[in-house]
């Protein structure tokens, strides 16, 4: 507690003033928290002094407020940088919202094997036998598929958690992707599905993503989709990658909202998704003084997709498409973003969009630095 006075004083946080008649009072509380190292014991108690704003009134003491909430993307950006910088990070020197974050000098290791193992234990899979991957390779889950109902609270509960786990952990992206598309009525078939997950983390609870020092903080993309993967309404799956260098810092595995035609088209409207998160990761390392001087390359496997981005003759295969998507198009033209081929086996983005075997799993896990 003298401690946390102390920094107030420092920092000058507040400064005394004569009360005013026509000014409410709010209180003050003091607020105890334990913190815990990575294995769990404890590394020191903390206190703070916080204001009681609950006990101000909507629409007497205030009308409309503001809460600033940081994204994960953001969090991992800024770790990116200070790694490169070698740089210490003060504020996230334990676990952190269930993250573990291991500093070093030009490397940060993040990953969640407390939250796994306490997720594990809550559904009784704490003993389980691991697999060697989330999914099983072309397995494909469907709303009917003539399987008894699952307990559907039960079942939400454990997507929810395993949602929060991808915070770390793009290799198992795809698979809650799919797993979370059954939340209202979730089967046994979907069930078993999201317990395979489990088993697969219970052998890999340990990896995370790996931070190190660059050469340079050059930002790149990668960019994939299936083609109508999904059986109940032939729909395709985008998946995005972006890396700060070797750190990867964005990804995201998610069911395109319109049917694509050809997979050409399944790839460009992933191509604009992409570029979407990339103009976004723009303007924030422009805002952490990490401007990008050259354009965005976002790598993509399929080049008649790579052509219709670039060409706008090339009207047979686009004409039908909805106009928002090539919105790429122009940030290509203003050489904000630079399209480039990659060959299908160097696109690690291709575990973001399907189940695949476990030599290439593995392969682009090693790409994407998710080690131990």
């Amino acid at each position: 507690m003298k401690e946390e006075i102390n920094m107030i004083e420092k920092n000058k946080t507040w400064e005394l003033v004569d009360l005013s008649n026509k000014k409410d009072v709010i209180g003050l509380k003091w607020i105890y928290k334990t913190k815990f190292n990575e294995d769990g014991s404890v590394k020191k108690y903390k206190a703070r002094l916080v204001a009681k704003g609950y006990s101000q009134q909507p629409g007497i003491d205030f009308n409309e407020t503001f809460a600033p909430v940081a994204r994960i993307e953001t969090i991992r950006t800024a770790l990116a940088i200070a790694t490169n910088f070698e740089l210490k990070v003060y504020q996230l020197d334990e676990i952190f919202l269930g993250i573990q974050v291991v500093q070093g000098k030009g490397r940060i290791f993040l990953s969640q094997e407390k939250y796994i193992e306490n997720l594990l234990e809550r559904f009784h899979m704490a003993k389980c036998k691991p697999v060697s991957t989330p999914m099983m390779f072309n397995e494909k889950l469907q709303q009917k598929d003539g399987a008894y109902q699952a307990d559907a609270s039960l079942f939400r509960s454990l997507v929810g958690s395993l949602i929060y786990v991808t915070h770390t952990r793009p290799d198992i992206a795809f698979a809650v992707s799919v797993v979370s598309r059954y939340m209202t009525n979730p089967s046994k078939t979907h069930f078993t599905a999201a317990k395979r997950i489990l088993r697969y983390l219970q052998g890999t609870k340990k990896q995370g993503i790996l931070y190190e020092k660059d050469d340079e903080c050059k930002l790149l993309g990668y960019s994939d989709s299936d083609w109508a993967g999904s059986v109940d309404d032939r729909k395709s799956t985008s998946g995005y990658i972006f890396c700060l260098g070797s750190k990867v810092i964005s990804w995201s595995s998610r069911k395109q909202k319109t049917v694509a035609l050809s997979s050409s088209e399944a790839e460009y409207t992933a191509i604009t998704d992409a570029a979407c998160q990339a103009v976004w990761l723009r303007r924030l390392l422009e805002d952490l003084q990490l401007k990008q001087a050259e354009a965005t390359t976002i790598f993509c496997d399929n080049k008649s997709a790579i052509l219709m981005t670039k060409n706008p003759v090339f009207h047979a295969r686009s004409k039908h498409i909805e106009l928002r998507h090539h919105f790429v198009r122009d940030l290509v033209g203003k050489e904000d973003i630079n399209i480039d081929y990659i060959s299908t086996s160097e696109q690690p983005a291709d575990i973001l969009t399907k189940a695949v075997t476990f030599e290439k799993f593995e392969k682009h896990k090693s790409q994407l630095k998710i080690t131990n």
